[in-house]
Formats: structure tokens, sequence, C-alpha cells
């Protein structure tokens, strides 16, 4: 009997992701699935990108891994079914003990796990063979043995960083070690080919022109997706960084970040950066780092306008879940679509009758590229001019209906709990649209 078959691919970082690791693991899992004559389908390869297996991040919620295990659990792959990993450290770098029994878990429930890189594979329903178990030991201590060297070595490599950035600043010097700085500042390297790298950075005139523009905006009130707007309008090119291009034009995420960083005082405040998770400081800030783009008195106006105006977001904000968000896109340029809301529900409108609570929420999805007037700097032109709403809730509702009516018509889809979940979910939005609708109309004119 033809087997199916998935493939499992991960890498950790977005360095792994532009190097050749990607092409490398698919290649191997793909020629052993070949030689085997197993069944691949497109569908069924499986990326976890920039997911660390030392920490365990690509078996936690939102892993392809973690999804993939969930469908084991559930009994879906109990008639036979075949994962491919190009090496076991794939799946977890924490050690034989995670290993072994992952391997034990999906074998009892059907699943055989191959190997690509060694031809290894242990059979489901089968008993694990004591050379198999010796194997799998060693490659998974390995891999964890290298986890670990590799992040004390990140870990001093930074607290070196840390040393040299403070001798540099206290001596007046604005040297640098790595070309990843800020986008206002330009480096040129001054140490020898053969040396330890050392750059000297130095403001960037016309982005620090830019920039003080920013923060001069935001003590005038305008808040990001005014300057977002503003910027993109008047085709002000977005700040690339070591040659990588940015295709959403100034948007509010990266306002935002260049308002509230500190770097452009001058001041660097290293971060815990774990291979998961959110990074942390570690409590230190090294002063006159960098080459100051922005004076202290400025920067606290432009954090006084913003907290003044805490809690007075515009209609932009969006305070329900967008189902919709990373799919929808444009079919002019490509672009993602943006959920703007016009009328949120219980705003005081007005009617020849008098004013009235609104009874529901009107928001629309607008291509990002033309809403903020994003520039093709290649073309010299706006990148999209098309300017068509589409009513979000309507199209929602559809959606929901359809996929409600598809998972009550195919049962074979609803066999495991994920997809039992997603059923009760689908149920209960659908529930709470009509029950919306229904307040809606009942909802009175106020006299």
């Amino acid at each position: 009997m033809t087997l199916p078959a998935t493939i499992y691919a991960r890498f950790s970082n977005q360095e792994q992701a532009r190097g050749s690791s990607k092409a490398r693991q698919l290649k191997l899992c793909r020629d052993m699935i070949a030689d085997e004559k197993w069944q691949l389908t497109e569908d069924r390869v499986l990326i976890d990108q920039g997911l660390s297996a030392f920490s365990g991040a690509n078996r936690a919620a939102g892993g392809l891994l973690h999804q993939f295990e969930q469908e084991v659990e559930a009994g879906q792959y109990r008639n036979g079914h075949v994962l491919v990993v190009e090496h076991i450290d794939r799946i977890s770098r924490q050690g034989h003990d995670e290993v072994l029994p992952w391997v034990k878990k999906m074998t009892q429930a059907g699943v055989t796990v191959a190997v690509a890189a060694t031809r290894r594979i242990y059979k489901a329903y089968e008993r694990v063979e004591l050379g198999a178990v010796i194997e799998a030991v060693v490659a998974a201590e390995l891999a964890r043995q290298e986890s670990e060297n590799k992040s004390k070595r990140l870990k001093a490599a930074q607290n070196d960083r840390i040393k040299a950035a403070q001798e540099s600043a206290a001596v007046g010097q604005h040297v640098s070690h790595t070309r990843t700085v800020p986008g206002w500042i330009d480096v040129e390297r001054v140490s020898k080919p053969s040396d330890r790298p050392r750059y000297q950075m130095t403001l960037n005139d016309q982005r620090v022109e830019v920039l003080r523009e920013i923060f001069q905006w935001t003590i005038d009130g305008y808040g990001t997706p005014a300057i977002a707007k503003m910027l993109n309008g008047r085709g002000e090119p977005v700040w690339n960084h070591l040659d990588r291009q940015s295709n959403n034009g100034w948007t509010v995420g990266y306002l935002t970040k260049l308002v509230l960083n500190r770097a452009v005082m001058g001041e660097y405040h290293p971060m815990n950066r774990p291979r998961s998770g959110k990074e942390t400081s570690k409590g230190i800030a090294v002063l006159n780092h960098f080459p100051q783009a922005i004076d202290p008195v400025m920067f606290a106006k432009a954090h006084a306008a913003r907290q003044s105006r805490k809690g007075a977001s515009g209609a932009w904000q969006i305070t329900h879940n967008n189902v919709l968000s990373g799919i929808a896109k444009c079919a002019h340029c490509g672009g993602r679509m943006k959920q703007e809301v016009t009328v949120r529900k219980g705003q005081m409108r007005n009617h020849k009758s008098g004013r009235y609570p609104a009874g529901q929420t009107f928001s629309y999805l607008k291509c990002h590229n033309a809403l903020n007037k994003v520039w093709d700097e290649d073309r010299q032109v706006p990148r999209c001019s098309n300017r068509s709403w589409v009513r979000y809730e309507t199209l929602e509702k559809a959606l929901l209906n359809v996929a409600l009516k598809f998972v009550v018509i195919r049962k074979d889809v609803a066999a495991d709990s994920r997809n039992e979940a997603l059923r009760i979910d689908i149920a209960d939005r659908q529930r709470f649209i009509e029950d919306v609708d229904r307040r809606a109309k009942r909802t009175p004119l106020a006299g």
C-alpha cells in the first residue's frame, strides 16, 4: 500500500531562511519519498519559520508541528502515514528525553517517522530496535549540546558588544561592531579586513531631516496614521536597511517604533532576544553610543503629545477580530487589505429626528497601499489606485455561512477535535451575528 507522506522542515532564524537550509531540507525529504514510493501532495509540506526546537517553540501552539501532533492525537492517521524530516533535530533539540517519547507517540498512533539524512525509518506500530534507539539518542544529545554551545557563544558575543559600546561611548566615539544600526545612521568600516569589524557611525542628514519632521508632526498633534499618509502621499522613500526593501511604504507600526525609540537620542539599550518569545530589556543603557539625531527636549515633547492623546484613538483602530487578516489581498496590486472602522456600535449619530446610538459597527476592507498612498520607487508612481471599499461585516457573515454549511455537509472534515472546535466557533459566531442583526432592527430612533 502506498502511504501518504508529510514533510516537516524548520529553521529558527531569517538568515537560514535566506540561505540554503529550506531548499536542502525539502530536497532530501522529497528524494527519500520518491525512493520509498510514498505519496506526497504540496499541501502536506509543513515549514515552521523562525521557530526554535531548542526552546520547544515549534511544538507549542502556533507551530505547524504542534498542529500535526494534534491531528495525530485525534486519530487522524491511524490508517497509516509517514512524517519525513531531514534530521531528528528538526523535531526537537531538547535532548533524547524529549525525542524518544515523541517518536514513540507517533509510531503508536500510526505515523511512521523517516529521517532523510540517515535513511532511518521508525515504522508505525513496530517496536523501535536498539540500534535505532542508540542512533536517536546520540543525534538528539549532539543537537542539544550544539544548541547550548551556540546560545552561550551568542550571549558572550553580545556581552562583548555591550562592553565595547560602553568603552567607545566613554571617549565620545560612535563606533559599532555590527552594520545593524538604526535606519537614520550610516556606517563605514574603519577596521582592516583581517581584523574584527569596526564601523564608524554618522548621521544621514536627509533621513534625520525626515525623522525630525516626524517628531515635530507628533508634537503638533498628528497621529501615526496621519503621518504615514503624509509621507506616503509625497512619495517619501522608505528607509531600506542592508539592501532589504519594504513593500508596505510608511506604516503605523514602524512610525510608532521610531517615535518611541530612545536610540534617536543616542542611547543604546541592549535586549535579551530569545529564539522564541518576547524580547526583554537587559536593564542597561549606554548613553551617547549612537550619534544624536533628536534632542531630549523634542523627544519628551513628542512623548507627552502621544500620552495626551491616549484613549482618544481615531476610527482606524479595530476592537474586534478580523478573520480575513493576512488573507485578503487587493486584486489590483496584490497588497494587503486593511480593515478600517467608519461607524462604531454605540457611537452617537445624527438623524433628522434626532441623535441616536448606532446599532452596529460599520467597517470596510481597503487596500493598504492605496489608503496610505504608498509610493512605488521603481516606477515613480503610486503603487495602487484602487479606491474600492468592501463592507467587512457583510463579507464575514457570507463567509461564515458558507463555512458552516461546508462543515455540516462534509462530515469527513469534522473527524478530529480541531475541526469540532472550529464548527462550534463558527456556529457561535453565526449566533452572535444573528443576535446583532435582531437588536439593530429593534433599536428605535431617539426622538
